[in-house]
C-alpha cells in the first residue's frame, strides 16, 4: 500500500539495477538516489527547478550522463516540444504552465534510463503538444525503456498502454491504493 503519496506501508516494489534487485519500498534514501542517477527517470507534473538556471542548461544537465552530445540532445528535445529558442536562456519558472510542463518532459526524456516514471505528462498541453509527447513516449518504448505512467486522459492511455491498472479498484479510501504484494 502507498499512503501519503510517497511512503509505502506494505508490499514490495522491485527494481533491477544491473544484476541486483532493490525493493524501493524499503531501500535506504541513499540507495534510492543512486537508482535515480542511473536507473530511474522521472517526469513530474510539477516544475521544481533552481531559480535563474536557464531552460537549455536544465535539459543539458539531464542529458549529460546519458548522451555523447548533451547539448544537441537538449536542443532536439526543446525543438520537438515547441519551446521557442528565445526562451531557452530564461529560467522556466517564468513560463506558462504548458511551457513548464514541456520543459519537465524534455528534462525527463533527456536522461536515458532503463525505467521511466511519468506523472500526467499531457495534463496541461494542447493537442499538438500532447501528440509531440506521445511521439517521445513511443520512441522511448521502441528503444527498450520500461515506462510506468499515470494518464487521466483515456484516449492517451489507450494509445500508449500495454497494460492498464485501475488503482481505484484497489483503493479502500482516498489515500490508499494497493500497487503490489
Amino acid at each position: 500500500c502507498i499512503r501519503d503519496s510517497y511512503r509505502t506501508d506494505s508490499g514490495r516494489i522491485l527494481i533491477r539495477c544491473g544484476t541486483n534487485w532493490t525493493d524501493i519500498a524499503t531501500a535506504q534514501p541513499r540507495h534510492i538516489l543512486k537508482l535515480r542517477d542511473d536507473t530511474i527517470g522521472y517526469v513530474s507534473q510539477f516544475l521544481r527547478v533552481i531559480p535563474r538556471i536557464s531552460t537549455l542548461d536544465l535539459v543539458i544537465e539531464a542529458a549529460a550522463g546519458s548522451s555523447a552530445e548533451p547539448e544537441a540532445e537538449a536542443r532536439h528535445l526543446l525543438h520537438h516540444l515547441a519551446i521557442p529558442e528565445r526562451l531557452w536562456k530564461l529560467p522556466p519558472a517564468t513560463f506558462s504552465g504548458g511551457e513548464q510542463q514541456r520543459v519537465n518532459i524534455a528534462r525527463g526524456f533527456a536522461a536515458d534510463r532503463p525505467l521511466l516514471f511519468i506523472d500526467v505528462p499531457t495534463a496541461s498541453l494542447d493537442k499538438s503538444n500532447r501528440d509531440s509527447v506521445l511521439e517521445l513516449v513511443q520512441e522511448k518504448r521502441r528503444r527498450g525503456t520500461a515506462i510506468l505512467a499515470i494518464f487521466h486522459d483515456a484516449d492517451v492511455r489507450e494509445q500508449l498502454a500495454d497494460t492498464v491498472v485501475d488503482v481505484t479498484a484497489f483503493a479502500t479510501d482516498e489515500t490508499e491504493a494497493v500497487i503490489g504484494h
